[in-house]
């Protein structure tokens, strides 16, 4: 949590901005190590220390536990490479939003991608995930979509590409 380059702050900012269109229902919860002291005092800044619950780190089991209470996984980042944490929420059928960054675009549907540090475009993303519709639509198509992403599927692409690239 103490590493900037994550974009928490990110969605601390679009709920400031959701809290002035009225919007105060929504609870951001951060799990993670390190202290989360600059994602408090950004919070503290912006109103909503209320809604941001630093939780800490998690065992990994109960990693799987805590995403299926959550309505929306967030992944603000300014850089990733292929992001697990998306794919286990996926794989937890949790609807995702992600900044557009390294191989989330082939995570997530592009309806759920906003640009890096674009935080109304995450507050729209936001407000557009709050009808539950769009919710179990993006649930749907994310537990379908993380199936590609299974070890065993994983392990049979990758051993094809080892047989192939053996027999050149």
């Amino acid at each position: 949590m103490d590493v900037r380059w994550k974009g928490q702050d990110t969605v601390i900012k679009a709920l400031a901005r959701l809290k002035r269109e009225g919007i105060t229902n929504i609870e951001y919860h951060l799990i993670g190590i390190g202290t989360g002291e600059y994602l408090r005092s950004v919070s503290r800044r912006m109103g909503v220390e209320d809604q941001v619950h630093i939780i800490g780190a998690l065992p990994h089991e109960q990693v799987a536990q805590w995403m299926d209470t959550v309505d929306v996984y967030v992944q603000p980042s300014y850089q990733e490479g292929l992001c697990r944490s998306i794919v286990e929420a996926m794989s937890r059928a949790c609807p995702v939003i992600a900044s557009d960054v390294g191989g989330n675009y082939e995570l997530v549907h592009s309806d759920c991608l906003f640009r890096a540090g674009d935080i109304n475009g995450l507050a729209g993303s936001i407000k557009r995930m709050m009808e539950k519709d769009e919710q179990a639509r993006s649930a749907k198509l994310n537990f379908e979509r993380a199936h590609k992403y299974q070890k065993t599927v994983l392990d049979r692409k990758r051993d094809e590409f080892y047989n192939l690239y053996m027999r050149s």
